[in-house]
């Protein structure tokens, strides 16, 4: 169970991650 969730946990850090780089390349090419 604790695997599963650290799993969980990571990949919601991950998705969190890539939201965040994505806004930040959207935010560059539009200035």
């Amino acid at each position: 169970m604790i695997k599963v969730l650290d799993i969980r946990t990571s990949s919601r850090n991950q998705m969190v991650d890539v939201t965040a780089r994505v806004k930040d390349v959207v935010a560059a090419s539009g200035v």
